[in-house]
């Protein structure tokens, strides 16, 4: 992930401009829709993949919050009585 994260937004539109233009020099309007709906579709799915991955993990993050605070307060209410 670090060479993506090394590419400023410019930079990645134009790369994807570049390749769009040249892998649809020679393709015929029904083979680029064919081929636009096919990467839409990937990019579809590895989004739906990255939100449910990023959805359990702040799960697991509000968890293990949750139990810390939980630790906190048990110790507060040592150091209390």
């Amino acid at each position: 992930m670090s060479k993506l994260e090394s590419i400023t937004p410019e930079q990645i539109v134009m790369l994807s401009a570049a390749v769009a233009l040249a892998i649809t020099e020679d393709m015929s309007n029904d083979d680029m829709n064919t081929l636009g709906n096919f990467i839409a579709s990937v990019g579809a799915n590895i989004l739906t993949r990255a939100a449910q991955a990023q959805n359990i993990q702040n799960r697991q993050d509000i968890r293990q919050q949750i139990q810390d605070h939980q630790a906190e307060i048990e110790k507060l209410n040592k150091q209390l009585c």
